[in-house]
């Protein structure tokens, strides 16, 4: 399941002013969940992207949140092997981040950008440029 934080004035003006300050909302956030970050990566085609890979303990499930500065926008996806406590903790961090940033949350239902290498667990987003 993905979700995305949609009109979040909070991404817009912390973009503006540094994207770093997002950065670090979002990596305090992660961290008040307990999740282990493994990867910080970026995405092809997504300039200036942040994308946060992070595992449960003590399961291999994989949840991501994605940054895109350019466009302000925010995803966090629960990945494809996820049971359902991934699945909540995916929706309560959207959640906190919804709240963090002033926005509101749409569930994201069709996959059309994958990670650069095609990876079939990438992040499962619609983008629209």
């Amino acid at each position: 399941m993905t979700y995305e934080i949609v009109e979040a004035k909070g991404l817009r003006s912390a973009a503006e002013s540094k994207s770093s300050c997002v950065k670090e909302r979002l990596e305090e956030m992660i961290a008040q969940f307990g999740l282990t970050v493994f990867q910080v990566t970026t995405l092809t085609g997504l300039a200036d992207s942040v994308r946060y890979r992070m595992r449960m303990e003590p399961s291999e499930c994989l949840l991501e949140v994605l940054y895109w500065p350019v466009k302000h926008r925010l995803w966090v996806c629960a990945g494809p092997q996820g049971d359902e406590s991934v699945q909540e903790i995916a929706l309560a961090l959207a959640q906190g981040l919804a709240q963090v940033f002033g926005g509101r949350l749409e569930t994201v239902v069709q996959p059309v950008v994958r990670d650069p290498a095609g990876d079939p667990q990438g992040i499962a987003m619609h983008v629209t440029a």
